[in-house]
């Protein structure tokens, strides 16, 4: 089982009214009032994710605003973090929010377009999965992303996103069972027909298509075990044998013998973290080609310096798309 780190996270959401009232109580010099006064935005109540610091990551400050409203872009985001029998994300949670949060307000896309769901079953995962297909179906010119942050699993032949109703050690008839499917899922996306999808995989996969067999299946989930303090020029896929068509691309957050880093200094994870920087830093104002390159390279540098571990990020191009999805617009 992928495991991130597990950071004390905090919280905070108040009106921004109630905000500048405490922070005009408290002296100019107090860090409290000034972390406070930082986080204020002029829209009525804010929740603002915090780090293991007590403070908000740079990521989740002074978001830019989008003026612009993007019509044609529709959003799933599932976040699981609160696992029954695993280990819990507890930055499944503040990525899940800041990615709705950068997608309403610099993306601009309509909040009724964003559907963020957390800590979902495997009954529910379908049933939003389901619905996220059909949505698709129901509008062929719109543009679409999808964000799972949570457990990722490898089997033998595929890897799975793991409902919080799931668990590890178990073999590959019972991970089809209880765990979502990601090549079923990328095939029930192909055969939707979107104009664009973008799908994004915070998880890890470690050993997945990498010549785990049956006698080592346990195994290879003690080994991401492991990774419970702190793990969470374009590269492509080493998943390239998924073989899903259509208009559409797959963010990983790492490639399938690594694991996805957790930053607990920003209370988010690595990928996320500089996702989300990129998406602050050009206002969403960049293509997918540019940003995933972006992102690649600063998410290598942040796992090799901060947790000590190599991490690159990979994409997987449809099998019947050429590099045009290099020119689409984030948004």
């Amino acid at each position: 089982m992928a495991i991130f780190c597990n950071p004390q996270q905090i919280k905070t959401t108040v009106s921004a009214a109630a905000m500048l009232t405490m922070a005009a109580l408290w002296s100019p010099n107090d860090a409290v009032s000034q972390s406070l006064a930082v986080a204020v935005t002029p829209i009525g109540s804010v929740t603002i994710p915090m780090n293991d610091d007590n403070r908000a990551s740079f990521v989740d400050t002074d978001v830019p605003t989008s003026r612009e409203t993007v019509e044609d872009m529709h959003v799933l985001i599932i976040a699981n973090g609160k696992y029954k029998t695993e280990k819990d994300i507890a930055t499944a949670a503040n990525d899940g929010k800041s990615i709705k949060t950068y997608c309403t307000r610099t993306l601009g896309i309509p909040e009724k377009h964003v559907d963020f769901r957390s800590d979902l079953s495997k009954t529910e995962m379908e049933y939003e999965l389901d619905a996220f297909v059909r949505l698709i179906e129901l509008f062929p010119d719109d543009r679409f992303m999808f964000f799972y942050i949570g457990h990722g699993m490898p089997g033998e032949s595929d890897s799975y996103l793991v409902p919080v109703d799931s668990r590890s050690t178990v073999n590959e008839t019972q991970l089809k069972k209880i765990c979502v499917s990601r090549s079923e899922m990328m095939g029930r996306f192909a055969s939707a027909k979107p104009r664009q999808l973008v799908v994004y995989l915070e998880s890890c996969f470690s050993g997945a298509n990498s010549g785990t067999t049956a006698g080592s299946m346990d195994d290879a989930a003690r080994d991401m075990m492991k990774y419970s303090e702190g793990t969470s020029g374009l590269r492509l896929s080493d998943d390239a044998e998924l073989g899903f068509g259509g208009n559409i691309i797959l963010l990983s957050a790492c490639s399938s013998r690594e694991t996805a880093c957790a930053l607990p200094s920003e209370g988010h994870n690595a990928f996320t973290f500089e996702f989300l920087k990129a998406l602050k830093r050009t206002g969403g104002d960049i293509t997918w080609g540019q940003l995933f390159n972006d992102v690649q390279v600063a998410t290598q540098q942040v796992a090799k310096v901060e947790r000590k571990l190599d991490q690159t990020p990979s994409i997987t191009v449809s099998s019947s798309l050429d590099d045009s999805w290099k020119n689409w617009h984030v948004k």
